[in-house]
């Protein structure tokens, strides 16, 4: 099954840097009013990256990996079918690029703007997402414009917040 369209970001609580997301463009957290169950959960810890996905059986990994260097710019990927790498886009750049099945998609993140893109070989934009300016709870709105299937859905979700941590410790180091 493919899977197009919108998903909010928050963070799981005031002061941490693990997510969120539900399907659909929601202002304000839907479980709070709804009990609505997240669609994904995101965790990016100091070694470990992780993106579980709802299930009617609960909580089950969609995405799992690790930071291959200390500096977290290089990760291994694993989706319950593919192994996908990722790496920042440069050495002072906040985007992150990934593999899946022999094709790259690349985060295209500018400094000026809270939009960012997510393009493939072609140029074509696969995604886009935009931050919130209100950034205490709500982390922002991630739109995919093409049909994706699922372990390509789970790699665009964890990677968009994968680029969100990164320009979130970024600003943080640079308040310090």
């Amino acid at each position: 099954m493919a899977h197009t369209g919108t998903f909010s970001f928050f963070r799981k609580g005031a002061f941490s840097f693990d997510g969120i997301a539900f399907s659909g463009d929601h202002e304000k957290n839907p479980q709070k009013k709804n009990d609505i169950l997240p669609t994904y959960c995101l965790h990016i810890g100091s070694k470990s990256i992780e993106l579980l996905e709802q299930t009617p059986a609960g909580l089950q990994p969609a995405v799992t990996g690790e930071f291959e260097s200390v500096f977290q710019s290089k990760a291994l990927l694993h989706t319950k079918n593919s192994l996908s790498s990722a790496k920042t886009n440069s050495t002072f750049s906040r985007g992150w690029t990934f593999v899946y099945l022999s094709s790259e998609y690349k985060w295209k993140v500018s400094l000026m703007s809270t939009k960012w893109t997510l393009t493939d070989t072609n140029k074509q934009v696969i995604a886009s997402f935009k931050r919130s300016n209100m950034k205490i709870m709500r982390l922002g709105t991630l739109n995919i414009h093409i049909p994706a299937d699922p372990e390509l859905t789970a790699l665009i979700v964890i990677t968009c917040h994968m680029v969100q941590y990164t320009n979130e410790a970024c600003e943080l180091a640079a308040v310090v």
